[in-house]
């Protein structure tokens, strides 16, 4: 577990530095149920962004109606 390699972080064991971390494992569940729960967070986290991104396009006439006015004032 405190082998470098698996290590995702800046602190390095080998330099002197360490973490404080606990792990526990309790019942019986799988890796994949593990990837899976994540894997449906992570997606649903990005959908959600995705949907933020299409609700906060911008109207165009809006932006041409900007667009005349900073004209105008140089």
């Amino acid at each position: 577990m405190w082998d470098s390699k698996n290590m995702m972080c800046a602190a390095d064991p080998r330099h002197g530095r360490y973490l404080t971390a606990s792990a526990m494992f309790r019942g019986k569940m799988s890796t994949k149920e593990v990837d899976d729960q994540m894997m449906n967070s992570n997606m649903n986290d990005l959908v959600s962004e995705y949907q933020q991104y299409q609700d906060a396009t911008a109207d165009e006439e809006e932006y041409e109606d900007e667009q005349q006015e900073y004209e105008e004032e140089m």
